[in-house]
Parts: C-alpha cells; structure tokens; sequence
C-alpha cells in the first residue's frame, strides 16, 4: 500500500544509519521488525537522495541522515511487543529545503489520513486492524504515532 504510493511518486526509500558509508536505496520498504536500526528508514525524492546531510554516532558507530539537515521524511516502523503493536511515525522539518520537499511530504501525510482508520490510539492500517481482530492484540500509542502493518504470522 505505501510502497506503492512511494512508487508512483518516485519517492526511494533508505536506512536512516548504516555502520558504514555510503547508504545505499533499499529496494521496497523492510518488514516490521523489532526496535533496530532496522525499523528506522528515511523517504526522499530521487534528486535529493545525494544530498543527505549525515552525522556519526560514536555510541552505535553508525552514520544516520539527519532530517534537520536533509530533505527527507523519517518513518519510523511500528513495533511488535508480546501482542502490543506500538505505533510507528513520519515526522519531517518543513522548512529550508525545496519546495517540491514539502508538497511530496504533505502529499504523504494527506495519503496517510484518506487511506488509514483513525482509532482512539492512532492511524491504523486496514492492515493493522485485522491483526487486532484476529489476535486479540492490542494497539498502542509508541512515541511514533501511526500503525502500519501487523507483524508478520509466527511460524
């Protein structure tokens, strides 16, 4: 569903931190996992995927994107926790870059507020919802903000 909505667009996808340079595009959005470097991506557009203004965290030896410093949305997965599934999150500074930035990011959130459920926690994805009906689990507010996709059936 967002990977499709990325797509049309021409929006990329990206880890926010690698342990090395360069970040390299990943080629669809990852599953859910856990509370990793993993569930941390950044979305940009093809032309501003050069520009990433990075700093390097010397407690995780990572490079990470900076959003303050570069045109991009951080989107932060949702998380799975003993049947809790904590919200994830986009969150991008508005200001300083091109304008093309804000009118795709904005084009973002809209898309996000259309096609997801607003429940008393968060946007949930159809998705989302079936996974709590299904399991019984539960939906929960994370400093994040959004549901996106169940985890994936345990084997």
């Amino acid at each position: 569903m967002l990977q499709a909505w990325l797509d049309e667009r021409g929006l990329f996808v990206f880890p926010q931190s690698v342990r090395c340079a360069p970040i390299e595009r990943l080629p669809s959005i990852p599953a859910a996992g856990d509370d990793s470097d993993a569930s941390q991506l950044v979305i940009c557009s093809k032309h501003d995927s050069r520009v990433f203004g990075c700093w390097y965290n010397t407690k995780f030896e990572t490079f990470r994107i900076d959003p303050r410093q570069s045109p991009v949305v951080e989107f932060n997965r949702s998380l799975l926790d003993a049947g809790v599934l904590w919200s994830g999150r986009f969150w991008f500074v508005p200001r300083g870059f091109p304008p093309d930035f804000n009118e795709w990011a904005d084009a973002l959130l809209r898309w996000v507020r259309r096609a997801f459920v607003r429940t008393d926690e968060a946007y949930a994805s159809p998705a989302a919802l079936r996974w709590r009906d299904a399991t019984g689990g539960k939906l929960r507010p994370g400093p994040r903000g959004l549901f996106l996709k169940p985890p994936p059936p345990s084997a």
